[in-house]
């Protein structure tokens, strides 16, 4: 649904309040009720103010704060997405955005500072593996014209945050977890993305749906098929959990995700595709047989747009 249809929508499901309009700001809509600011409406979703007392609610249901992304943070509001089965629901949507009109506009400065959370974030992509299965170091290994590693990369950098690759691990041979050792004991950041290097399908798309997801818990991961894995967020306070796992050789991302205050992301099968490692062989040539087919369909039949001179 485009925003302005959207808008029509949410003012007609509103009408039961007195004096409520759509103000438009930034590509999107701001939600009053007279001069109170209580929501915001942006990609074909609508976001509500909360406090510490109705945030439960949207978390308990799996929503996500209104973010955007700013230099190399990710800054989190206080406004939260209502779930469409509210917005659907004239009565309960009414109810929601009472409670959102009733929470107090933060007074000064230091309250906005410590009611919103700014939260600095870069990307870590870990290529310290042994590559046993593939026998040779997977990120040089090329598809589509390109290292694993670069391509990545590239994808990477498009998220506008900062992009560190750990070749090295501080402590070898606990897989990912040495990586992700390494990485948070260097960090300057208040929390890291991580990503594998043997990961050629991975979209910004999918990553910046990964950096939405990130609110107050300790971690953020995704679940395809079934399978918990990459790309996935810690904070760095998280550092002495991943020590602990180490020293008592309890190395696996499940494991970790069970130990932590985790948000789940399930992703449809469709995306769930982009999770797709290289470990063999057999899955490095397939691989690169999607990319040549990927292209092909790209690539325009030779002559189909030519005009013929006369």
């Amino acid at each position: 649904m485009a925003d302005t249809s959207l808008k029509d929508f949410l003012i007609d499901q509103l009408a039961g309040l007195a004096e409520v309009r759509a103000k438009p700001m930034f590509g999107g809509y701001g939600l009053y009720q007279a001069e109170q600011f209580f929501g915001i409406l942006l990609g074909g979703r609508v976001y509500f103010r909360t406090d510490l007392q109705s945030r439960g609610d949207y978390l308990e249901r799996g929503m996500a704060p209104f973010t955007y992304t700013k230099g190399r943070s990710i800054v989190s509001q206080t406004y939260y997405e209502v779930p469409p089965e509210i917005l659907e629901n004239r009565e309960q949507l009414l109810a929601w955005a009472r409670r959102a009109i009733a929470v107090k506009p933060v007074a000064n400065r230091k309250q906005k500072q410590k009611s919103n959370q700014l939260i600095t974030c870069e990307i870590c992509i870990l290529a310290g593996g042994l590559s046993k299965r593939m026998g040779r170091e997977k990120a040089l290994l090329k598809i589509g014209g390109h290292a694993m590693l670069k391509r990545i990369e590239q994808t990477a950098r498009q998220t506008g945050l900062r992009v560190r690759v750990i070749r090295r691990d501080c402590v070898p041979r606990c897989g990912p977890l040495g990586g992700i050792l390494t990485a948070l004991k260097s960090s300057k950041t208040e929390a890291a993305l991580f990503l594998a290097c043997d990961m050629p399908f991975v979209s910004v798309q999918l990553l910046e749906r990964v950096m939405r997801a990130l609110d107050h818990r300790e971690a953020v991961f995704v679940r395809g098929d079934g399978e918990i894995g990459f790309p996935f967020i810690l904070r760095r306070t998280v550092l002495p959990e991943i020590k602990a796992r180490i020293g008592s050789k309890e190395l696996s991302l499940h494991g970790l995700a069970a130990a932590l205050t985790t948000r789940m992301v399930r992703l449809p099968r469709g995306v769930a595709e982009q999770l797709r490692n290289i470990n063999t062989p057999k899955e490095l040539e397939d691989a690169r047989s999607r990319f040549e087919a990927d292209a092909r369909r790209r690539k325009p039949e030779r002559g189909s747009n030519q005009q013929k001179l006369v």
